[in-house]
Formats: structure tokens, sequence, C-alpha cells
């Protein structure tokens, strides 16, 4: 009876041993990429954030930055036509003068391909860069025409123009 136990403490230290080794790479991996070291790693696919939410969706895989504008991929989620919809962008050195883009209509469900241009061009190739989003639309709702505001943050690393 006495080797039984002993097979199991042994059992129990090789699993704690490697338990606890295991959760330390986790911890450090967490930590690295929270302080953005992998950032330079991907390609320069954007992120956006205050839009998830809302009405107006901005797909993070659409959003391309480049030294003069944004791409952004917009989605209807408001379940009705959204129409007049106008982007103001802003930024410290990115866009600083403010960039504008304009659609006329977005059909429920719909997706649309809108271009920022800013009127500072002063993106800097391969520099991250975070721009302050606002978006303007009306939404027709019961047959009201509702005008509507959104903000949030799009986040992308500046890509040459092609």
């Amino acid at each position: 009876m006495k080797n039984m136990n002993k097979k199991g403490q042994g059992a129990m230290e090789y699993l704690m041993t490697y338990g606890w080794a295991i959760l330390v790479v986790l911890i450090v991996g967490i930590v690295l990429w929270q302080l953005g070291i992998f950032s330079g790693l991907g390609g320069g696919a954007g992120t956006s954030t205050g839009f998830a939410s809302g009405k107006v969706g901005i797909i993070d895989a659409g959003t391309k930055c480049t030294p003069t504008g944004m791409q952004l991929m917009l989605t209807n989620k408001a379940g009705s036509p959204l129409s007049n919809v106008v982007l103001n962008g802003t930024g410290a050195g990115y866009c600083a003068g403010g960039g504008t883009a304009s659609t006329n209509f977005i059909a429920a469900g719909d997706k649309v391909s809108v271009t920022v241009n800013c009127t500072d061009n002063q993106g800097v190739i391969k520099e991250k860069t975070s721009v302050p989003l606002t978006v303007k639309f009306t939404e027709k709702v019961a047959g009201t025409e509702i005008n509507r505001t959104q903000t949030g943050v799009i986040t992308c690393t500046v890509e040459p123009e092609l």
C-alpha cells in the first residue's frame, strides 16, 4: 500500500510543477500582448471601438489607413434604411485637419465601402494611429425620420497606397 501512495505523490508533483510553469508562460504571453509587443507582427488591419452596439457598424477587416485617408466598411445594423450618412474623422497628426466621407443610402443589413479623405495628408507609413470618428445619419422608423449620431475610434497602421 505504501508504493501506491508514493506513485500518486510523484504524479501530483509532476503535474503541479508543469502546471505552474505553463501558467507562468501564459501570464508572460498575456502581459507582452497587452503591452503591444506583437502589434508590429501582423498586417495593417484596423480595429474599431465604440461601434459594436450601434446602428452603424464598422467591419474591422474592411478598415485600411493610407497616408491620405481611411477606407472603411460600414454595415447597417439598424433593421431599417439609413440615409444621409456622413463620417467625420479627426486625430492628432493623422487626419488632423479633419476628414469626411458620405453615402446617401444604406439598406437594412447592407454593407458599403466608404473612403474618408484626410485634408492634411499627414499619415506616416508603418505608424500605428487612432482616429476619433463621428458618424451622423438619418434613420427612418415607423415613417418618421430620426437624426442620430454615433462616435468611436478607428485604430490602424498606415499602409502605402497602391
